[in-house]
């Protein structure tokens, strides 16, 4: 059974302003999680799974505020040639079943040479729980 106020569990997030909106995220209570989401959603190039760490970094009126951060590798879509990585930002605040916060993604070329960011979205996120 999991802690309903902790971020550890699995997830269903929204992100309006990402290039597909809907992520899947899996939060282990090692400090670690997994972000995954269609590899096509991104019409402008494939993007891998994110693997990343997050901690709680404090709290708002008893509920856990979470610093997050996930690294993903992007291909082109038409050669399959690695042109670089997103790395993207969680600051979340768990509500019960619900997270709600903001994130800011960064966008990273073949060489390491910032493209584009931050590029902020509000999130919302639901946890996957049995009926």
């Amino acid at each position: 059974m999991t802690n309903q106020q902790s971020i550890t569990g699995v997830w269903e997030m929204h992100a309006p302003d990402a290039p597909f909106p809907w992520h899947m995220m899996t939060f282990t209570p090692f400090g670690t999680f997994m972000q995954s989401n269609p590899p096509s959603g991104n019409r402008d190039e494939s993007d891998s799974s994110g693997y990343g760490v997050w901690e709680q970094v404090g709290d708002e009126d008893g509920k856990p505020v979470v610093a997050a951060k996930f690294v993903e590798m992007k291909a082109d879509l038409s050669t399959g040639v690695y042109i670089g990585k997103g790395v993207i930002e969680l600051r979340i605040t768990v509500h019960g079943d619900h997270f709600e916060g903001i994130s800011n993604a960064f966008r990273y070329d073949a060489s390491g040479k910032l493209l584009r960011g931050p590029l902020p979205s509000p999130v919302r996120a639901t946890r996957v729980v049995l009926d």
